[in-house]
C-alpha cells in the first residue's frame, strides 16, 4: 500500500486557496481520498473550509489496477462518505488592536 498528503497553495493579491489531499491505498483491502479546501478573501471575515472524504474496498471498485495508484483518477470512482462545509469567522478584535496602536502609554 502507499499513502500521500500533497497541500498546493494558491496565493493571489486578494485571496489565497488550498487544496490538501490525502490519498491512502491498503492493497487489497480498500482506498481513501481525503480532501480540504480551504479559500479566503482579504475583505472577508471569515474562511471558507470544505472537507470531503472518498473511499471504497477495492474489491467493490471495477477500474484498472493502474488506476488505483492514482489518486485523481480513483477519487472519481470512491463514493463521497461524508462531506463538510464550515465558515469559520474571525473574533472581533478591539479598535486599538485593530488599527496596531500601542494602548500601554
Amino acid at each position: 500500500g502507499s499513502s500521500v498528503l500533497s497541500v498546493k497553495i494558491r496565493v493571489m493579491p486578494s485571496s489565497f486557496f488550498i487544496l490538501m489531499r490525502f490519498f491512502m491505498r491498503v492493497d487489497q483491502v480498500m482506498v481513501r481520498v481525503s480532501d480540504t479546501r480551504v479559500y479566503h478573501e482579504t475583505s472577508w471575515n471569515y474562511v471558507l473550509r470544505e472537507f470531503t472524504s472518498r473511499d471504497e474496498m477495492t474489491d467493490n471498485l471495477k477500474v484498472p489496477t493502474h488506476v488505483l495508484t492514482d489518486p485523481n483518477a480513483i477519487s472519481q470512482h470512491l463514493p463521497v462518505r461524508t462531506e463538510v462545509y464550515e465558515k469559520l469567522e474571525f473574533p472581533s478584535l478591539p479598535a486599538s488592536e485593530s488599527t496596531g496602536q500601542d494602548t500601554t502609554r
